[in-house]
């Protein structure tokens, strides 16, 4: 059963595991939802895994788009409730197909447990009353599949932290090196970045370094909404109309920074908010309250969109690229090397992979590595991390978030998710 899978401790292979199903639709709203499979030994380590994507259906996505928008307070609880709904409808059909195509069908169903982290509308950790708001109906989605479902991954984790990134909690498991200081940068819609430290795999560093490709996703579908088309060469109309992102960086790299609209850009009050405060959400930065206001106020809406684009890019990888090198200063001597590994949507922007590398390179020894050469697949590591909270969650197994901790929290440990069963 388990042909085609990654496997990563075959001795530990058996016929009645649990299996995992994560699923990550994440902060950048595109068109597909990544799902891995996997199971894990008793101390939580993978034994095995598989990915699959499923592609949202166009009107759910632009749906979930547009209460993604910084206006979405205008928008009624009701509509939120309706989408949540349509959304689950899709988790029910996806999951189900990603069962079948495991070959899971006569599977023990109390052997697989459903673990999506839903839609992200709002995240907002600092407010006095601090909430995140996350559409996936739980259960919904085990009545409907007959599977039991974890969801709620950040509620009990908001409590005691920032809640945001979890990654960590499974990267420090995976990649730490006790020769080498390891540092792990992931973009989706917002960029985050964990740093291992050789000398004590307790000392975690892990926040939002600020956008990723949600800016950038936003207008290019604001020009693609304005048939502003013919601004972009016509050699990367077909593929940027068909994904609506910057494939590859190749619309970034054609284009110049605007050093002006980089200066005014760069001056967003949470560049320089402390480490432990560095939780984003997509609508910090999003282009109606933080780029398109710019424009006008600097009388720059006469300016190449190309160009633009081209500076956001600049600072989604610079603001990535100070951080670390913030971040490293402390623990990294100058005669070490770091690991450095990219993972999420964003490793695929050559633009901004290649500005972050050139100013690492310029601070210090660095040495890049494909995540594949370490046996996981960069696109779907957000999945796994899905499947893991499964897990833990599912075992109330709790995980330490001292990395995001508030102030005032002694003991930042949280179970991350709550589980739904099915009618029996």
């Amino acid at each position: 059963m388990w042909d085609n899978w990654e496997i990563l401790q075959p001795k530990k292979l058996s016929a009645n595991l649990d299996i995992y199903i994560g699923c990550m639709t994440g902060t950048s709203a595109d068109n597909t939802a990544d799902f891995t499979a996997a199971t894990f030994d008793t101390e939580g380590m993978p034994i095995c895994f598989k990915n699959f994507p499923i592609t949202i259906p166009e009107q759910l996505n632009l749906h979930l788009l547009t209460l993604s928008k910084a206006n979405r307070t205008e928008i009624l609880r009701t509509e939120a409730n309706r989408l949540e709904t349509q959304l689950t409808n899709f988790f029910v059909d996806a999951f189900l197909i990603v069962i079948k195509k495991l070959n899971l069908l006569h599977y023990p169903k109390t052997k697989i447990i459903l673990s999506p982290h839903g839609q992200t509308l709002e995240h907002n950790p600092l407010d006095k009353n601090y909430y995140t708001d996350i559409i996936v109906n739980g259960p919904m989605l085990a009545q409907k599949t007959g599977y039991k479902v974890v969801t709620q991954h950040r509620q009990a984790p908001l409590v005691v932290s920032m809640a945001a990134p979890l990654a960590p909690v499974l990267i420090k498991k995976l990649f730490f090196d006790p020769q080498k200081n390891v540092v792990l940068i992931n973009g989706g819609g917002i960029a985050n970045i964990t740093i291992l430290n050789k000398n004590d795999p307790t000392k975690i560093i892990g926040y939002d370094t600020g956008p990723a490709n949600a800016p950038i996703d936003s207008l290019i579908h604001y020009l693609l909404d304005q048939n502003l088309i013919n601004v972009i060469p016509e050699l990367l109309r077909k593929p940027i109309s068909e994904h609506r992102f910057d494939v590859d960086g190749k619309l970034a790299e054609s284009g110049a920074i605007i050093p002006k609209l980089y200066k005014a850009l760069r001056a967003h009050e949470y560049f320089s908010r402390k480490v432990k405060a560095k939780s984003a959400d997509r609508a910090d930065f999003d282009i109606y309250t933080w780029i398109l206001p710019q424009l006008k106020l600097l009388s720059l809406a006469h300016l190449s969109w190309i160009d633009i684009i081209t500076t956001i890019s600049a600072i989604v990888a610079d603001s990535i690229a100070d951080a670390i090198n913030n971040s490293l200063t402390a623990i990294t001597d100058n005669d070490s090397t770091t690991k450095v590994i990219f993972y999420g949507g964003m490793s695929h922007n050559q633009y901004i992979i290649h500005r972050i590398q050139t100013q690492l390179l310029e601070q210090a020894k660095f040495e890049f590595i494909d995540m594949r050469k370490l046996n996981y697949i960069a696109d779907y590591f957000e999945a796994l991390l899905m499947a893991y909270l499964g897990f833990c969650a599912h075992h109330k197994i709790a995980i330490d978030l001292n990395y995001c901790a508030r102030e005032d929290v002694t003991h930042p440990f949280a179970i991350p998710g709550v589980v739904a069963f099915p009618a029996t």
